[in-house]
Parts: structure tokens; sequence; C-alpha cells
């Protein structure tokens, strides 16, 4: 009787060391990366011991076998780069290190549990992250001129900064009504409310500050498409003194916005107007005469070079540890990366492994909606992990950031997910999760 307590009572113990890990992640995951780190170590080690629950229900999950399966092609493929590489097998070692640690999402996974009230916590964590990161990191005197125009990323890289907001905006819009709450409390419905919309107003404005096109065409093609997506399935449920609240505030909230947008004008023309050259070059089909400059140009000329290399080795490409945009032959100096995620796939891993890249995005949006039509997944936080999804796809399409805040972001979103997905759900005994009503 004393030891099955004992047992009881260890098992506790390590199930609030990974929970705790995964809420520490989603703090620290866009404000500290080694707070990220630390809460990566615990739910690892919270989730080594729990190896006899796991396994028995991730042992038959699609997603998990094709992440193991996936990794261990990733270790042979760097094994064989640095055979016929040895010079380089340091870096094919770190690359396979910056690869491999987004299977990380697993732990992330197994701790949130499919649970949607530690999801929407965790989400709440992950953005007050990000805006303390802003706040502590950020040169005031530069965001002064940013709001006059010039480009900023507020403390962190210009490309992650557009991703992130565009993606806090995501947020905020889907998860509007559970942001917003009861109407009967109405002091504290209206403060919600302003609260929300005090956010809202800022991440759009960090959106535009940072001046990054390919946030932007994600925003514009994600954001309203599931925005029309959710008005329709779920505005019909809501209750009358709330639906009439929400559309109040989304008028004034269309009206600041469009206000935000007018304000901001001479920042979005003085944007665009900087790729006039490039824009007239391409209509003339004239590539030679694109002007290698930051934006379009550059990653033009980074894609014609891409292509190149890639087309040298199409199949496997050249290595996990090599870096094809810092080779001689690259069109700049300045040049650090291929400035798009799937050619930097293509080049290092072929064409083999972009094909089982997107096959296991393919898989990953399969499970998500078979977790939504199975009752497992909220409607609010399925819409916004297909947005975030999507746009992460499309910013990838003109960005690539591996080894910084990107990855802690992709672990975290990917977790989330993949937390409502195992085939057969596993559940803590004295807590029973019915997602689909929480």
């Amino acid at each position: 009787m004393e030891y099955q307590k004992r047992k009881r009572h260890g098992r506790s113990v390590i199930r609030a060391v990974g929970v705790g890990g995964a809420y520490l992640f989603a703090i620290s995951a866009l404000l500290s990366r080694s707070g990220a780190n630390i809460a990566l170590g615990a739910m690892a080690l919270a989730f080594i011991l729990s190896f006899r629950s796991w396994w028995p229900v991730l042992k038959r999950d699609r997603i998990f076998l094709f992440s193991i399966c996936f990794f261990l092609l990733l270790a042979l493929r760097t094994a064989w780069a640095a055979w016929e590489f040895p010079q380089l097998t340091d870096r094919h070692l770190d690359g396979y290190w910056d690869w491999f640690y987004l299977s990380f999402f697993i732990f992330v996974a197994w701790w949130f549990n499919g649970k949607a009230k530690r999801v929407y916590a965790a989400l709440y964590l992950l953005f007050g992250g990000l805006l303390l990161h802003i706040f502590y990191e950020t040169n005031w005197s530069q965001f002064e001129r940013a709001l006059h125009g010039s480009r900023s990323g507020l403390g962190m890289q210009i490309p992650l900064t557009g991703l992130f907001s565009c993606t806090a905006l995501l947020a905020l819009i889907i998860l509007a009504p559970r942001i917003w709450g009861s109407t009967q409390k109405h002091f504290r419905f209206i403060l919600r409310l302003g609260v929300w919309f005090a956010f809202l107003a800022f991440f759009l404005e960090v959106l535009l500050i940072t001046q990054s096109i390919t946030s932007w065409i994600a925003g514009i093609i994600v954001i309203p498409s599931l925005l029309l997506i959710f008005v329709g399935k779920h505005f019909k449920l809501m209750r009358t003194k709330l639906r009439t609240a929400g559309i109040v505030f989304t008028m004034v909230g269309i009206v600041a916005i469009a206000f935000l947008l007018v304000k901001n004008t001479g920042t979005i023309e003085r944007r665009l107007s900087s790729q006039e050259k490039v824009i007239q070059a391409i209509t003339t089909l004239d590539f030679d005469k694109i002007p290698f400059t930051a934006g379009i140009g550059v990653r033009l000329w980074t894609y014609r070079y891409g292509v190149g290399k890639w087309l040298e080795r199409p199949f496997f490409g050249w290595g996990t540890g090599v870096e094809v945009a810092k080779l001689p032959q690259r069109p700049a100096k300045s040049l650090d990366h291929m400035h798009n995620t799937y050619l930097e796939i293509l080049t290092r891993f072929g064409i083999v492994g972009l094909f089982l890249f997107i096959s296991g995005i393919g898989l990953f949006v399969n499970s998500l909606k078979n977790a939504y039509y199975s009752g497992r997944l909220p409607l609010d936080l399925f819409l916004f992990l297909i947005g975030a999804l999507g746009i992460l796809v499309i910013w990838s399409a003109g960005n690539f950031r591996l080894p910084t805040y990107w990855r802690c972001f992709y672990i975290l979103l990917g977790g989330m997910g993949y937390s409502f997905c195992f085939q057969v759900n596993h559940r803590e005994k004295d807590n029973p999760h019915p997602a689909s009503k929480t």
C-alpha cells in the first residue's frame, strides 16, 4: 500500500515537472533561449521517466513514427555527408542538431495532453513573452524613428518580428470571443475588450514597422480567409449580448485598423516603391537587370543561384552542414542563407528531403482535421493552428531562420497541435480530458 502511494506521488511529481516545463517553455520561447532550453530539458527528463506511459500510445501514432523515420534518415544523410566532406564534419553534426532540435515538439505535445485549457494558457504566455522581449530589447529611440518610416525588428531580426506579430494578430482575432469572455460582468467585459483592442493595435503597428513583405502577404491571405470561416461557423452560437457587443467593437476595431493603415500609408508606399526597379525588370523578363537589393531583388538572385546548385545534386542535396549560400560562388559576399526554407532544404537534402518535409506537413494537417471532426480540438484552436501554419508556410517562401527563436516558435505551435492528434489519447486518471468541451 505504501509502495503504491509513493509510486503515485512519483508520477505526480514527474507530471508536474513536465507540465511546468511546458508552461516555462511557452513564455520563454520568444523571450529567452536559455529559459527555453531549461524548459525543454525539464520536459525531456520527465518524458524519459514516463516511458511506460507514453510508449503504448505513441508507438501506434503516425506522426511519431514518421518523425522517428525522418530523423533516422537525416542521421544517415549526415553520416554520408561527413564521409563525403570530412573537412566539414563539425558543420554536419551542428546542422543535424539544428534540425533534430525540431523533434522536441513531441515533448510539448505530451505534456499539453490535448487539454485545451493548457494550450490557451500557453498561447497567452507565448505572446506575453513576445511583448516582454519587445519592451525589454527595443531601443525606443529607434522605435520613434520606425513610427516615421524606418524599418525595425524591435529587438529581433526583422523577418522574425514580422512572423510573430502576424501570428499574434491571427490569435487575437480568432480567439476574440474567448478573450472577451462573458457579458454578465459588464466592467470586466469592457476591460477585456479594451485590453484586446490595445494589443490588436499594437501588434498591427509592429507588423507595419517591420516592413516585412512576406509577413504582410501572409497576413493578407490567411487572416481574412480564416476570419470569414470562423464568423460563419461560430457567430450563430454566440449569445445575443455578446454578439451585439462584438459587432460594436468589431466596427470600432475596423475603423481603428483603417486609421492605423492610413497613418502608415507613407511607410507602406515607401516599402513597395523600393521594389519598383525590381518589378520593372521582372515585367520585361530581363533578369540580369534586376538589382541585388534588399527585398525581392536579393531573393531572385539567390533563388537563381540556389536552383543551379541544387540541380548539381538534385536527389539528396549537398548534405546537412553544407550551407550553399556561403560557398565561394555565391552572388554576394553578404549572403548568409537562401532566403527560402524550401530551397534551403532542396540544396541540403535534395528532392527526397523536400518530399519528406512536405509529407510531414500534410500528415500534420490531416491529423489536425481528424482531431477537429472527432471533437477533441475546439474550432477556434483548430482555425488558429491551421492559420499559423499557413502564415509560416508563406513566410518560409521568402525566409530561412532555423537556429533562432523561429525554432522554439515551431516547436511550441507544433506541440500544441500534435497534443490533440494522438490516435489513442492518453489521459491522466484523475483528470480526463474532454477537449471538445473546453
